[in-house]
């Protein structure tokens, strides 16, 4: 049953390009950092047309509230219309009820990278890394 779990979701950036305007495609993803010897995860929401990040929550430990927070900053921050899409990663806490719920409250379409691309969300990849390696490390 995971398998199919995992398998299910489409990818609704097949072409991977980016938006005409703001508010169009909202990219997110989490990642961890160590602050003061303990692990913290950040989930992050980013417009793909202005590659602003519009919403972002922190807490240790990693679950659908974490990714539920950010969404929800960047709903009250942007106010988007219904039709908005959401493109993840498969992650358990973008795929769970908690998360999937909100999307379907505010009107949005979840997209999801293909199973084993990680370059589908190459955006947010790439803002990981920046963020890590100029004021972190």
């Amino acid at each position: 049953g995971s398998r199919r779990f995992l398998a299910s979701g489409e990818n609704l950036r097949s072409n991977g390009g980016v938006p005409d305007e703001k508010n169009k495609v909202w990219v997110a993803d989490v990642t961890y950092l160590k602050v003061k010897q303990r692990w913290h995860y950040l989930s992050v929401i980013m417009d793909l047309y202005s590659r602003r990040i519009v919403g972002w929550s922190l807490d240790v430990t990693r679950t659908a509230e974490v990714t539920k927070r950010s969404l929800l900053a960047a709903v009250r921050k942007r106010q988007p219309r219904s039709g908005l899409m959401v493109h993840t990663d498969r992650g358990v806490e973008y795929r769970g009820g908690v998360y999937q719920t909100e999307l379907k409250r505010h009107g949005m379409k979840h997209s999801l990278n293909r199973a084993g691309h990680c370059t589908d969300n190459a955006h947010m990849e790439s803002f990981f890394h920046s963020l890590k390696a100029e004021l972190i490390r």
